[in-house]
C-alpha cells in the first residue's frame, strides 16, 4: 500500500477559491408622481368662455384692490 500523496498540479493554490459577488435582486420601481405643476389651464376641460368670465373677473377685483390700496395710502397712484 503506497501512502504517497498524489502530485500537485502545476496552478494548484492552497486557498479555498474566490465566490462570485451576490448577485443584486431588481425589484419592480414605482411610476414616479406625475407633474402636477406642468398642467395647463384648459386641462381641467373649462369651456373657453367660462374661463374668459374668470380671468376678467381676477382682473377687475385686482383693479379693485389697487384702488383701495392707493386711496388709503398703502401704495402709490
Amino acid at each position: 500500500m503506497d501512502d504517497a500523496p498524489p502530485p500537485t498540479e502545476p496552478q494548484g493554490m492552497l486557498v479555498p477559491p474566490v465566490k462570485p459577488p451576490i448577485t443584486a435582486l431588481a425589484t419592480a420601481t414605482p411610476a414616479p408622481e406625475p407633474n402636477r405643476h406642468a398642467r395647463h389651464p384648459k386641462s381641467f376641460g373649462r369651456p373657453p368662455a367660462l374661463s374668459e368670465i374668470i380671468r376678467r373677473t381676477l382682473d377687475t377685483v385686482d383693479d379693485l384692490a389697487d384702488a383701495i390700496a392707493g386711496g388709503i395710502g398703502l401704495r402709490p397712484r
